[in-house]
């Protein structure tokens, strides 16, 4: 009856010194290592996929910034003092400087306000008495055979001329 007791100091002692005595294998704790690091390497490219898979669109992640001068397209508008001299999407000579008549800045300003990006630029002007007037070309609609011709302009003043080299 000794035997079936499972109280006994004996069988209790007999049983935690052969878990004790079991021999490992030298290999066992290089296995063991080799395996946590495998783990956490399936694991790490599991979340990858994971936060890729299932990530919201790219322009959606983040807030979107402030822009205090507003918008064109979705793009913010970036303020230059430099650009600001002169229209936006205007024709520039070499010099940099526009090549545009008042008429074309005046159809620009309504076709912009068309688009609602610019105040009612209010009715046309007379644009024949503005220094960057150029009369209609004889292929243009408006041309009239019977208009007079501008004025002859001035001559330039002879202190400016005096300082020009010869044949310019």
């Amino acid at each position: 009856l000794k035997c079936l007791d499972r109280a006994s100091p004996r069988v209790g002692q007999r049983g935690a010194m052969e878990r004790t005595e079991r021999r490992r294998s030298p290999l066992a704790p290089f296995l063991a290592a080799s395996g946590c690091v495998a783990l956490v390497a399936v694991l790490c490219k599991g979340l990858d996929y994971w936060q890729e898979a299932f990530a919201p669109p790219p322009g959606a992640r983040r807030k979107r910034a402030a822009a205090p001068y507003g918008r064109i397209g979705g793009r913010p508008i970036i303020p230059n003092p430099e650009a600001e001299k002169f229209p936006a999407g205007v024709p520039r000579d070499e010099d940099g400087f526009p090549v545009i008549t008042l008429r074309e800045q005046y159809e620009t300003n309504v076709t912009m306000y068309v688009e609602g990006l610019g105040p009612f630029p209010g009715p046309p002007p007379d644009f024949s008495g503005d220094w960057d007037y150029i009369p209609p070309d004889p292929e243009d609609e408006d041309f009239d055979p019977d208009a007079p011709l501008p004025p002859v302009p001035p001559d330039p003043p002879q202190e400016l001329m005096a300082l020009q080299p010869d044949g310019a």
